[in-house]
């Protein structure tokens, strides 16, 4: 039921590790609720060790990890400001990821790979189980809108119209 869905995120979508321990929260306040909780590649390495938080007391979150092979926004600003200088943020220098479906499985959360998104339709986002969904997407893949450096947290890139954002900050 979309009508009473609630979106729980941080301020910028930057907060690395964030949508886990927030999901976990959420279903400890909504025990009934389907509880989602979307992650990149690099910020569900920050807390995956709370796999076994739910395993344990079987929380019924459903992680989706999207996977692009790299710390996608931190390449993204090493590709804007560093003239694409990458720096441990790709497999070309030296980023790895561990095999995510494994790890769930280890903990024994069921798990699954997705290569095609085509196969996402064939998923139950609305049983009570846990489970790990690993899509593979392709990198570079870019994360907008996104902050700036030097700029407030209100005016993030790509820019609003200078007019449209001068109205919309003095509403």
């Amino acid at each position: 039921n979309v009508k009473n869905a609630k979106v729980l995120f941080s301020g910028g979508h930057a907060a690395m590790g964030y949508s886990l321990p927030a999901a976990i929260g959420a279903a400890y306040a909504k025990p009934s609720s389907p509880i989602i909780s979307i992650n990149g590649d690099g910020g569900i390495q920050m807390n995956i060790q709370e796999f076994q938080t739910i395993a344990r007391d079987h929380l019924p979150i459903k992680v989706i990890i999207l996977n692009n092979s790299s710390l996608g926004m931190i390449r993204h600003f090493q590709e804007m400001y560093f003239d694409s200088h990458f720096a441990y943020t790709t497999p070309e220098d030296s980023f790895v990821n561990p095999p995510f479906t494994k790890i769930a499985e280890a903990y024994g959360i069921e798990s699954v790979l997705i290569k095609d998104i085509q196969d996402i339709s064939s998923l139950d986002l609305t049983s009570k189980k846990p489970m790990v969904i690993e899509i593979v997407i392709d990198a570079p893949t870019y994360v907008v809108p996104k902050l700036e450096f030097g700029k407030p947290n209100q005016d993030q890139e790509p820019l609003l119209d200078r007019k449209l954002y001068q109205e919309l900050m003095d509403l």
